[in-house]
């Protein structure tokens, strides 16, 4: 934009706004040719922050803007929920534990989950796929339900009182990092992770009802 339409758009004189420029020298550069100015690389990095700061809590932007913090997490998530499963024997489908399992159906569920996100989230927002993000996302959301093997160990039968929550933790931090990671709505985000949620408990719980 230039001095003039920024200035308008403001409803600043031009000199206060030439002035404020200055002072964002490496966020803002001005175009040679067209007289216009523009956010660099540098600016735009800011502005997505300031923006993305404001939509979603300060701890999902520290969390996939440090990368060894997010892989560490994920990793974590992985083991945890691989080991947990094969102590106990225990199949993760969807958000909920179910019996005879082993340990490799932990990262087979996650894996399911990503490949599903990634199909609909290139349906409603058009964007690419294979997003690393949110792959890590998908692997930290469900650190939460990864414990209960481990709880069950050491609380028995208690420990099943506790997993309702562990499953709210983990749909609650997918939502987040589906709407972070690839710029869906949070609405939108949240009709498709509930609306997985509750086809996880009609597939589970639907035939012994019958």
């Amino acid at each position: 934009m230039s001095i003039g339409e920024l200035a308008r758009a403001l409803g600043l004189a031009a000199g206060t706004v030439y002035y404020h420029l200055s002072l964002l020298e490496g966020l803002v550069a001005r175009d040679e040719e067209s007289k216009k100015f523009y956010l660099t690389d540098e600016g735009l990095t800011v502005a997505s922050e300031i923006i993305l700061g404001e939509r979603f809590p300060k701890g999902i932007y520290i969390l996939f803007s440090n990368r060894l913090l997010s892989f560490s997490l994920a990793i974590i998530s992985i083991v945890l929920g691989s080991i947990g499963c094969n102590f106990i024997k225990l199949k993760l489908f969807g958000f909920i534990y179910t019996t005879l399992g082993d340990w490799f159906y932990f990262p087979l569920n996650l894996t399911v989950i990503y490949i599903g996100l990634e199909l609909l989230s290139s349906i409603f927002s058009g964007s690419k796929i294979l997003d690393l993000n949110l792959l890590l996302g998908v692997c930290i959301s469900f650190l939460p339900l990864a414990f209960f093997p481990f709880l069950r160990i050491v609380l028995g039968e208690i420990a099943k009182w506790i997993l309702p929550f562990l499953i709210i933790a983990s749909a609650s931090l997918l939502i987040l990092t589906f709407s972070f990671t690839r710029g869906v709505k949070i609405e939108h985000s949240i009709l498709i992770v509930n609306a997985i949620l509750y086809f996880n408990l009609l597939i589970v719980f639907l035939p012994s009802m019958l």
